[in-house]
């Protein structure tokens, strides 16, 4: 609701105070509306996703952890072969 500034609210007469109130009252709660409708249909869609985020941390652990090994196993393999 746009368009109406705090002069023109306050040189409104009570009836038409009271109309400019309902409507954006009713703006508003028609605005939360679709956005409470978009939020309870978001987390279904992606739980699928997040469960296996969430369920893979241990396996992506020891991925990354036995990777870090075996670089720094090859970083110093490869400076003693080259540097002594």
């Amino acid at each position: 609701m746009s368009g109406i500034t705090k002069q023109t609210f306050q040189d409104a007469d009570e009836k038409t105070r009271f109309g400019i109130l309902f409507d954006y009252q009713f703006d508003t709660a028609k605005d939360i509306k679709e956005i409470k409708e978009i939020l309870e249909k978001h987390p279904h869609g992606c739980e699928e996703r997040l469960s296996k985020l969430e369920n893979g941390k241990l396996k992506d652990t020891v991925i990354s952890g036995g990777l870090g090994f075996i670089g720094g196993f090859t970083a110093m393999a490869a400076k003693l072969k080259f540097w002594g």
